[in-house]
Formats: structure tokens, C-alpha cells, sequence
């Protein structure tokens, strides 16, 4: 009889991900968590195969323990925009959870601590408040060896570059030129870390598999690191119009733009996503920002 898998964020993009992976995969039973059981997208995970439970992070304990009994494993995302300074209160009532239900593999999507790494001087509280859950996951792990834990770390997602919803904007000026704009420094010593979110999936699956070998570790996933330039050119090739980068730089960006954001891209010109880079693409094949956009046609007008 196969294992069961729950995971969180179902219809999200990085729970998206890793449900696809685990149905093509075939290993494991996927047991989707969704607050919204009726949605269209819930019903379209039913008719995929998935067992489809009514769970929410902001559930009780009793409530998440009730619905990953019988889990092998757990798939974990939490979502900053929603749960704002109690992301790490319900993350830790998950881990929590999952340990009474008996889960022997936890598997989370976590980001690096911003405040640590940058001694204060940037300090963004969606990426540090992942790390919180992270570090009690660890412990927790630690404490219950039988309980294993392994952690997936995604930089910004390629589809941010998609024009119908873009974080990342190529506008057409009066001049007839379309321009990026964005507030990645073409001067930064950084490369800037972009993945197709939809990698994750294969990832989480093999690191599900093998617990003993995964366990404790974090994976960080990134299928390209490019200068800004780098992103211009690029996209110039790919979608057939010369695109000129517009840096915005973040503090101004902060203004225009995602006050949350411009933290997130001040910390990657100044520090970067130093970590693991070769673990990822040893466990599958990283799409690459270019192969990306042959899959996923950006149209200017």
C-alpha cells in the first residue's frame, strides 16, 4: 500500500509543484490540504487522484493533527501575506502537529535569516520568520530522530517575468523602447537566483524518498544566476524586441513599487542566496531562465 503525502497550499504555486510531481511520480498517495475543498481548483485535484482534505495552517492543532494522521509525509509552505507576524506561530502548530500524527518525514519550504546574515542592516520578516519555523523544525528533529526533516529554499520564481501578472515589469515608453524595470544592481557581485517554481516538485519528490539522505538538509533551488544585463539580453532574444534595463534602485523601488519586495532585492545585490548550488540540479535537471521563456512565451504588445 502506497504512502501517503499531505501537503499544504495545494492550489498554490510551490504546493502546485510538488502535488503534480507526487501524481506523475507515482510513489506516494497525495492527500491535498486546501481551506476551500469546493473550489475549482480543488475539484481538479480530485479528479487527478488526490484525496482532497479541508486543512489551513491556521487551524487548530487538534484540527491539522486530525488531518495528516496517517501521513508518511508533509509538504510545508507558509504564506507571509497572509499570516503576517503569526506565520511562525502556525508554522510551529504544523511541525507540532505532525509529530503527534505520527508524519516521519517534514519536508519545508524555508528562506534564509535576513538579520543574521546581514548583522541587522536588512531585515525582512518573510524571510526570517521561515527561518524561525526552520530552526524549531530542526530542533524538533532532533529531539525525535524518527521525525526527519529537510528543507527547500526557492529564490525569486521566473514566472514573476510572466506580463499577465508581473512583479518584474517590461513597459513600451512614448520612445517606442520597451525597458525592464527592476531593482537588481547591474553592478551587484551577486547573480540574481531565479527558478521555475514548477522544479520544486521533482525536488521534494526524490528528498521525500530518501529521508536518510536528505534528512536535515537544505536544498536550495536555483535553475539560473544572472546579472540584470544578463536578464535583459535574454529576454531581448526570446521575445524578438530589444528590451533596455531600467534599474530602479530599491530604496526608490520601495516607493513605486513592493516596499516588501525592494527588501528582498536590497538583500540579494548585497548578499545574495550564498548556498548550496549544485545539490538541486544533481537531483533533477533545472530549467534554465532562457528555457524557461521557450516554454512560456512572454507577448509584448
Amino acid at each position: 500500500m502506497s504512502k501517503i503525502v499531505s501537503v499544504f497550499g495545494a492550489t498554490g504555486s510551490q504546493g502546485g509543484a510538488v502535488v503534480n510531481s507526487l501524481l506523475k511520480d507515482g510513489t506516494f498517495k497525495v492527500r491535498a490540504l486546501t481551506r476551500n475543498t469546493q473550489s475549482q481548483s480543488a475539484k481538479h485535484l480530485k479528479s487527478l487522484g488526490c484525496e482532497v482534505v479541508k486543512c489551513d495552517v491556521t487551524d487548530s492543532k487538534k484540527e491539522i493533527e486530525q488531518a495528516l494522521r496517517g501521513s508518511y509525509g508533509v509538504f510545508l509552505v507558509t504564506f507571509s501575506a497572509f499570516l503576517f507576524e503569526k506565520e511562525a506561530i502556525y508554522g510551529k502548530t504544523v511541525v507540532d502537529a505532525a509529530l503527534e500524527a505520527g508524519v516521519q518525514h517534514f519536508v519545508f519550504s524555508s528562506l534564509p535569516n535576513s538579520k543574521k546574515i546581514t548583522s541587522g542592516k536588512i531585515v525582512i520578516e518573510e524571510f526570517d520568520l521561515k527561518y524561525e519555523i526552520e530552526e524549531y523544525l530542526r530542533d524538533i528533529s532532533k529531539k525525535n530522530p524518527s521525525f526527519k526533516s529537510s528543507f527547500v529554499i526557492p529564490p525569486f520564481y521566473m514566472q514573476n517575468f510572466d506580463q499577465a501578472n508581473p512583479l518584474f515589469t517590461i513597459r513600451k515608453n512614448k520612445d517606442g523602447n520597451y525597458y525592464l524595470e527592476i531593482a537588481v544592481d547591474p553592478k551587484s557581485k551577486h547573480p540574481f537566483d531565479l527558478i521555475d517554481i514548477n522544479d520544486m516538485g521533482p525536488v521534494v519528490v526524490e528528498i521525500l524518498k530518501d529521508p536518510k539522505k536528505y534528512s536535515n538538509l537544505s536544498i536550495f533551488l536555483n535553475g539560473d544566476a544572472l546579472s540584470s544585463e544578463q536578464i535583459c539580453e535574454i529576454l531581448s532574444k526570446e521575445t524578438g524586441k530589444p528590451i533596455i534595463l531600467q534599474y530602479i534602485p530599491p530604496k526608490e523601488y520601495e516607493k513605486v513599487g513592493n516596499p516588501i519586495v525592494a527588501k528582498m532585492l536590497d538583500f540579494c545585490n548585497n548578499y545574495g542566496f550564498d548556498d548550496n548550488f549544485t545539490l538541486a540540479s544533481k537531483i533533477t535537471k533545472l530549467t534554465s531562465f532562457k528555457e524557461y521563456l521557450q516554454k512560456n512565451t512572454i507577448h509584448l504588445k
